[in-house]
């Protein structure tokens, strides 16, 4: 039977009141003279990760175990060592004389103060665990693997760690590999490409109101939820970096999408500054606008209703009106937005629904909710940019979406001029200019759009032009926008499908 790495657990809360470093840090796992892969877990703040780091020197690695424990507190004194288990509060000289022998077995060891004197296991301190994994962790020489290694090393940097040297992440290789894929979570590819069920974050802390932080779980059960995660990631970077040399993937993912790893990182660590007085300037006029368009909406039904009532608009709109039914669904007549654009073109009620719904979407979920998402200690918003969901290739943001601002409504417009930068610093906008227009008219060869691009064109304002009968000047902005639905040229009908 295959031996597993052991795991040294940190769990819990830096006792300064900072992030703590947990297991996966502290936990350099299975080393020494017998060659085992370095494996660790990450968790701070109630959260995880996983990663897994090459093989260490053992000398090196047991100067940063005496270390950690010289700062360790008091409780980190000798005890016994029975059946090759160290104790909770084993010496530098028992580690080091086990570090000799081969691998070592799981140690628990916690930051959290209060956990420490509940389970009578030893307290690390964070600034010993930074101290003596400080030069594994920013040394770019020292290749790490691991899943969604962009999450690990923002815990890192918040714990006073810029983590270099990313040299695998098994999530982004999933998704260079096959990025149609639903998930690319450790569990979904452990069970693809291992054949193995592995313990699920919910598994050691449960799931909805009854959920508790990581500090919470016991420490025996994060212990080897941690080990898992780290091992596991471990194997399928073994497994994956292969794949994506046979698929001919070797540029696209170490050239481009490994690097924008740390990249991303920055990004969502720096954040977004905005101006919170002006949103909420502007949810106060949302609120006057929404009245106002109630009131309308109530005046044309003849009569009140709940204008967020699928079933009541239903019968205000096929009972009482007589407006032919669309669409039915499971629940009953359909009123969504595709329904309501139709029904616009013949009747008035409709078309203020859509400008109702509009406008409280807009008030929902940005200018009240952006001013909330602000972070006390940075002053911005956070978002996180996720490399690994769209089938195309492109980023996709969440936690707030902020790429998704409407821009065509006025409100809209002030929404994203919300968004400031620093003083004595600029926003830079920048954008390739059609690129996929530009690749299609390389690829086909069509007249029209090369002889459009070689004159410097906006091929949307040409199309919108050609569309509405219109010299090119005169278009508007929003016919323009209109225009990009047409196909004035096979390429672009072969492109649109």
């Amino acid at each position: 039977m295959r031996e597993r790495p052991w795991v040294l657990l940190v769990a819990g809360l830096d006792p300064s009141g900072g992030a703590g470093l947990s297991a996966d840090l502290w936990a350099l796992s299975a080393v020494g003279a017998r060659g085992y892969p370095v494996a660790a877990a990450l968790t701070a703040q109630g959260t995880r990760g996983a990663r897994a780091f090459e093989p260490v020197p053992p000398a090196f690695l047991r100067r940063q175990i005496e270390a950690l424990l010289d700062g360790a507190g008091p409780a980190a004194r000798p005890r016994a060592v029975k059946s090759g288990m160290l104790g909770t509060g084993a010496n530098a000289a028992a580690l080091a004389r086990l570090l000799a022998r081969g691998p070592l077995a799981r140690v628990p060891l916690v930051v959290d103060p209060v956990l420490a004197a509940t389970s009578g296991l030893p307290l690390l301190r964070a600034r010993s665990a930074r101290a003596a994994l400080g030069p594994l962790l920013v040394d770019a020489a020292l290749p790490k693997y691991g899943q969604n290694i962009k999450y690990d090393a923002l815990v890192l940097a918040r714990a006073g760690v810029e983590l270099a040297g990313i040299g695998f992440d098994t999530m982004v290789a999933s998704y260079v590999i096959n990025p149609t894929r639903h998930q690319h979570n450790l569990a979904e590819l452990a069970l693809e490409y291992l054949n193995e069920q592995v313990t699920t974050y919910q598994d050691v802390a449960g799931s909805g109101k009854k959920q508790i932080s990581f500090a919470e779980v016991e420490v025996e059960k994060a212990r080897d939820y941690s080990g898992e995660d780290a091992d596991v990631a471990f194997r399928l970077t073994r497994l994956l970096a292969p794949k994506l040399e046979e698929l001919g993937f070797h540029a696209l993912f170490y050239d481009l999408e490994l690097p924008l790893v740390a990249v991303l990182a920055r990004m969502e660590r720096n954040g977004v500054r905005i101006d919170s007085q002006r949103l909420r300037d502007g949810s106060k006029e949302a609120d006057v606008q929404l009245q106002e368009l109630m009131r309308r909406i109530w005046a044309i039904a003849g009569v009140e209703f709940n204008i967020n009532s699928p079933k009541q608009l239903g019968e205000i709109l096929f009972d009482k009106l007589g407006l032919p039914v669309v669409r039915r669904t499971k629940t009953g007549r359909s009123t969504d937005e595709d329904v309501l654009t139709r029904l616009a073109a013949s009747h008035e009620l409709p078309a203020e629904i859509l400008a109702w719904r509009s406008l409280a979407k807009l008030k929902n979920t940005y200018l009240d909710v952006l001013p909330t998402l602000v972070n006390p200690e940075t002053g911005r918003v956070h978002t996180s940019f996720n490399q690994t969901v769209t089938a195309t290739g492109r980023l996709s943001s969440s936690d707030p979406n902020l790429q998704n601002i409407p821009v065509r409504t006025e409100l809209g417009r002030r929404i994203r001029e919300s968004f400031t930068a620093a003083p004595g610093s600029i926003l830079v906008s920048a954008d390739y200019s059609q690129i996929e227009l530009r690749i299609m008219a390389h690829l086909s060869g069509d007249a029209e759009l090369c002889d459009s691009f070689r004159r410097g064109e906006d091929i949307h304002a040409r199309t919108a032009a050609l569309m509405f009968g219109l010299d090119a000047a005169a278009v508007s902005g929003e016919q323009r926008r209109a225009a990009k639905t047409g196909c004035p040229t096979k390429a672009l009908r072969t492109l649109r499908g």
